[in-house]
């Protein structure tokens, strides 16, 4: 009889195991990855509001050859984002020249442009992978503007949105 209870048990045990799968699937994906072109920014040209007057303003638009302009390369048919640091004035030693910053201009290669605020954060494509973008800006100098140099810096930063 003993060895008939070990057969039963032995009979529960196996018939209490998981039943294994009878059937298998598998399938595969491709895996890419597009490593973008280094993404670089130049000055192509500099700001030049020339001789001023004291009491009378100047203005430089973006699209005048005097406007600041810097170049940006890339990937190709990517998107970037466009943030600038302007300064509120110039300077010449101890004295102020107030400068204001009303708009920039993003061009491509061809006719494709935008005109946008350069105090907010902007967006823009590389097509075929560059981009130039134009600063234009105002300085508004007193009636007692002490004469000098005035400089100052603005400063255009870009990166890859991903988008």
């Amino acid at each position: 009889m003993r060895g008939w209870m070990k057969a039963a048990t032995l009979a529960t045990l196996v018939l209490a195991l998981p039943v294994a799968a009878q059937a298998q699937a598998s399938t595969s994906v491709q895996v890419t990855a597009n490593v973008l072109a280094q993404l670089t920014v130049e000055n192509s040209r500099d700001m030049d509001f020339g001789d001023i007057i004291p009491g009378f303003a100047r203005t430089i638009a973006a699209t005048s050859t005097d406007a600041a302009q810097f170049a940006v390369s890339g990937g190709s048919s990517s998107e970037i984002s466009i943030s600038f640091v302007l300064p509120g004035a110039l300077s010449s030693g101890t004295d102020a020249l107030p400068i204001s910053f009303t708009a920039a201009r993003g061009a491509t290669t061809g006719s494709m442009s935008q005109t946008f605020d350069p105090s907010a954060p902007h967006t823009a494509p590389l097509v075929n992978g560059s981009l130039f973008v134009n600063l234009g800006g105002t300085v508004a100098p007193i009636a007692a503007q002490p004469t000098g140099i005035y400089t100052g810096t603005a400063t255009m930063t870009v990166a890859y949105t991903g988008g």
